[in-house]
């Protein structure tokens, strides 16, 4: 109810996110962004919750490892969802004491598993392309080339997650971060 409220008091000024969205860029945004993002919800209430509490930056690195297009405020509501469901599910389905308790508390783990795994085939994949993108640039210096326009190349011709990784660092030290930080940035992600 609060969310239709809010589109028809315009209070959310989706319009004019996705105009200037339009406007700033005309290809569609994808994971390449080397804006760092809040993650906001868009419910206030929620994002304060979330940014209290005692994990939030674990999960916000989980979010980002695996490669998943969401906000931790989100993965939150989802777990809070699907707990409620869960819960629901082992009380009317199971009908044993604590099933409803367990139900719930494996509905509050199945988002951060769910993203558990993403991240684990997202670093295999990324394990598996790390030595041809480190060959290809060692080509392009032997060639001649800077070290930046071997990112460059990399984040070009290797498929995700190996070119979204490097084209984010590309774009990085391209917009003035320095080399050194921009890397460090890579190895954390």
């Amino acid at each position: 109810g609060y969310m239709v409220w809010q589109r028809r008091r315009g209070g959310s000024g989706r319009e004019v996110e996705c105009r200037l969205r339009d406007l700033a860029s005309p290809e569609p945004t994808d994971a390449t962004s080397v804006v760092l993002l809040e993650g906001r919800s868009g419910i206030r209430g929620l994002d304060a919750v979330v940014a209290y509490l005692p994990r939030h930056d674990v999960m916000s690195r989980l979010v980002e490892q695996s490669g998943v297009r969401t906000t931790v405020p989100f993965v939150v509501a989802a777990s809070v969802v699907a707990a409620c469901v869960g819960a629901l599910l082992g009380a009317v389905v199971v009908r044993v004491p604590g099933a409803a308790l367990g139900g719930a508390v494996l509905g509050l783990m199945v988002p951060t598993l769910v993203l558990m795994r993403k991240r684990s085939v997202r670093l295999a994949r990324f394990e598996e392309q790390f030595p041809d993108a480190l060959d290809l640039m060692a080509r392009a210096i032997r060639a001649g080339h800077s070290f930046q326009t071997g990112l460059g190349m990399v984040a070009d011709e290797v498929p995700a997650p190996v070119g979204v990784e490097f084209k984010k660092t590309f774009d990085q030290q391209n917009f003035g971060l320095p080399i050194r930080d921009a890397l460090g940035a890579l190895a954390d992600r």
